[in-house]
């Protein structure tokens, strides 16, 4: 039983080691690496870069040419319309398309879809605002809802469920054919919007529902829209052009719900893994730009597309080679350091559920440093204890490599003596 407790408090501490300590190490290593954002500019047609560097930015397009700021204006003016418009330089036309400021705003949204937005802490509860608020305007609601065996609205004041008003809700939910209990639900709780479009919900048999409020009443629309279980979030959209409702996020790609029918379309990314990178959204009235990246990859994806979201252009950004050499090296000295480190998965969105993964080292530096931290092991316990290593703590030091190792000098030997060596001395920490 003591050995038990000694492994499982020593795997403990090496899954806590690897979780915290390779966080901590990497902040040695300078990331002052070039990120860069890319634009399209439609007249005459190019790509923009914007680039960022240690606090400083700097511009080119896909010809090598260095722009200014006041260049990057004129070449992207969907982007710097209100700029343009207070130096009273507002285009025209652009690409043949009449230059209209108001269609600019309203078909001018921005999204940033990031990773740790689906792994956020998820209270489920819900804010459910008026949708014809009149001269008011968007108000906070008084209440929120949570989705259980039944939908429930809990008064903000007194912490109270208002039985009536949940009532109502259940009724028209149940009218539509909702199912529960929900598995996805989306709001958007800002009062900083032009209307409200209420909350996307998903219920038991993945059947996206559209609940609104409208003049304190319940209005539901059930969609022939059916998700696959693998889906991982749904989020409302306030699409000022109103083309969209919501999009929905799976572990492999992005969906938009369009206005007629709540129906999917799927964005056309190329390899796009929401769960471990970022997207960025930007809508023109002439097309919609999608740019996604990885973080430690050095690669940005661009794709342009027409409004009816078929592909026009594609281009991949890679980073320089005093980077890339960058990120090899700090790869070899983490992967030296630590054969893997450990993370959480994402589409759980309740981090229970574990995973390890590696640094991306060369499988030989990685060797070499689970030999070093072999070596460090032995040399310790020589020094420490007068003995070599039981062959239980030299394989549990080979699998884990310097974590290991750190945990070994750190708690005392797996076991107390090896056979046929000198008993082992009291002076481990670890000895009762």
């Amino acid at each position: 039983m003591m050995l038990i407790s000694r492994l499982a408090l020593a795997v403990l501490s090496v899954l806590a080691l690897a979780r915290i300590l390779p966080g901590y190490v990497g902040q040695v290593f300078p990331k002052d690496y070039e990120t860069v954002l890319i634009a399209y500019g439609a007249d005459p047609q190019r790509l923009i870069f914007k680039h960022y560097r240690s606090g400083k930015w700097s511009y080119s397009d896909d010809g090598g040419n260095s722009l200014t700021e006041d260049e990057v204006r004129t070449a992207l003016p969907f982007a710097h319309f209100r700029e343009l418009e207070r130096l009273g330089r507002l285009p025209g036309e652009v690409a043949g398309w009449p230059f209209d400021p108001e269609a600019v705003a309203r078909y001018g949204t921005r999204m940033r879809l990031t990773p740790r937005q689906l792994d956020k802490p998820d209270f489920s509860l819900y804010t459910l605002m008026e949708s014809e608020p009149g001269a008011t305007g968007l108000q906070v609601p008084p209440d929120m809802f949570r989705m259980t065996e039944r939908i429930e609205f809990i008064d903000a004041a007194s912490n109270r469920i208002d039985e009536a008003k949940s009532q109502r809700y259940n009724r028209a939910l149940a009218e539509a054919g909702f199912t529960h209990p929900a598995r996805l639900a989306g709001d958007n709780p800002s009062t900083q919007k032009n209307y409200d479009n209420g909350v996307l919900l998903v219920d038991a048999e993945w059947r996206v529902f559209h609940l609104w409020q409208v003049g304190g009443e319940p209005r539901v629309a059930r969609t022939d829209t059916v998700l696959p279980p693998s889906a991982l979030a749904i989020r409302v959209l306030q699409h000022p052009g109103r083309e969209y409702h919501g999009i929905v996020t799976l572990p492999d790609q992005l969906l938009f719900l369009d206005w007629e029918q709540h129906a999917p379309h799927r964005l056309p990314l190329d390899g796009h893994l929401p769960a471990v990178e970022s997207l960025s959204v930007e809508e023109t009235p002439l097309s919609w730009e999608f740019s996604h990246t990885r973080n430690e990859t050095g690669t940005r994806k661009f794709v342009l597309t027409d409004r009816q979201l078929a592909p026009l252009l594609r281009h991949t950004w890679h980073e320089g080679d005093t980077d890339a050499g960058k990120r090899a090296m700090r790869a070899k000295a983490m992967g030296f350091l630590f054969p893997f480190k450990l993370e959480f998965h994402i589409d759980e969105r309740t981090q229970h559920s574990l995973y390890f993964s590696t640094f991306g080292a060369p499988w030989w530096v990685t060797m070499a440093g689970i030999a070093s931290a072999l070596c460090a092991s032995i040399l310790w316990c020589l020094r420490r204890h007068g003995r070599l290593p039981h062959g239980l703590d030299l394989l549990f030091v080979l699998l884990t490599g310097w974590l290991g190792a750190i945990t070994l000098a750190v708690l005392g030997p797996l076991m107390r003596s090896h056979p046929g060596l000198p008993a082992w001395r009291n002076t481990s920490p670890m000895q009762p």
